[in-house]
């Protein structure tokens, strides 16, 4: 099942939105270095070890993506869920605030407690969500106008504990 496909658990329909690391495709390119160049080195021993490295490297990027966490949006409100366990859970009327921006698909989900607030970053950020224009049209849509504030651009320095800029 692709990590956005719709699902249904409890609450209603759900989609879920799994966390990337921007950084990912470094991993691809070391592995692919790795593996090619395991065949055009002479010596079967550096061969040997390139290849292994190879392998580890491409162990290592299907590990990341095993392990990453995902945000599953429905009716009642939003889970977060790391290697298949869900962490927490949120329900829409225990939401204090959205601060969302105007121009990008960019928003922070406030609910009092820091550990379980939500931050879909700005692009360029060492980490985004698939698809973030759906998961904040979610977001939005079933919080409401009453708790959503607009703001230009979102700090994450000025968030508060748990997120870095």
């Amino acid at each position: 099942m692709s990590s956005t496909a719709m699902t249904t658990r409890g609450d209603g329909d759900e989609r879920a939105f799994r966390l990337v690391h921007t950084q990912r495709g470094v991993l691809v390119v070391a592995g692919a270095f790795a593996v090619i160049g395991g065949t055009f080195i002479p010596s079967l021993v550096a061969r040997f070890a390139s290849l292994v490295l190879g392998l580890l490297v491409v162990a290592a990027f299907l590990f990341q993506r095993q392990l990453a966490p995902e945000v599953r949006v429905g009716r009642d409100g939003y889970r977060v869920l790391i290697a298949g366990r869900e962490r927490f859970r949120v329900a829409w009327r225990d939401v204090v605030r959205v601060r969302a921006e105007r121009g990008e698909p960019t928003l922070y989900v406030e609910t009092g407690e820091a550990a379980r607030n939500l931050f879909v970053p700005p692009r360029g950020y060492g980490f985004r969500f698939e698809q973030p224009d759906e998961l904040c049209k979610r977001v939005l849509a079933a919080v409401g106008e009453e708790r959503t504030e607009w703001v230009e651009r979102i700090d994450p320095k000025r968030l508060g504990p748990g997120v870095r800029g």
